[in-house]
């Protein structure tokens, strides 16, 4: 058995070479942050971003006529609550004007869509479609509907990589 292995691998020497070799760089690469390797993993996040959005185009289209339907559920739905909501705003503006306080709300949000994704242990991260273009930089809170996910660590010009919050680098601050 361990004959048949030996064989094998020296049979593809050069390919287990070059294999350990792109492993070893792209550790290096990883571990490293000067700025020159900086401007390589923008041109990564960038190049790496393009295929996972032209991938990610494909398994979409089979599913559309489900993901159709339930759009418009929540379409209907979340048409209700912005109706909702609308009043609820101009009653609060109304509340405000009688209390003699001002709206200290700024917050801007740029939309987003994930198109990769890894999944792995202690190291998740997402691939988003906006970048430096968009206004994207490292730090920024990456938000769902439902509160923060993570923020973003790397960007190119159109694409961002973002670590989630259970991401072992992952580090927030809180106030309770």
């Amino acid at each position: 058995m361990l004959k048949r292995i030996y064989d094998i691998l020296f049979a593809f020497k050069e390919y287990v070479l070059l294999v350990i070799l792109l492993a070893v760089s792209v550790g290096l690469i990883a571990s490293n942050d000067r700025p020159q390797i900086r401007a390589i993993r923008s041109v990564t996040v960038g190049v790496l971003g393009s295929a996972q959005n032209l991938i990610g185009i494909v398994p979409n289209y089979f599913n559309l006529r489900s993901e159709n339907r339930i759009l418009r559920e929540q379409n209907l739905t979340l048409s209700e609550e912005v109706n909702r909501l609308r009043e609820a705003r101009l009653e609060n503006i109304r509340l405000r004007r009688m209390l003699g306080l001002r709206d200290t709300s700024s917050t801007r949000y740029i939309a987003a869509r994930v198109i990769g994704k890894s999944l792995q242990l202690l190291r998740n991260t997402i691939t988003i479609n906006i970048g430096e273009r968009d206004g994207v930089h490292p730090l920024m809170p990456v938000v769902t509907e439902r509160g923060l996910v993570g923020k973003v660590v790397a960007t190119s010009r159109g694409y961002a990589v973002a670590h989630l919050l259970l991401h072992r680098d992952m580090r927030v601050s809180g106030q309770v």
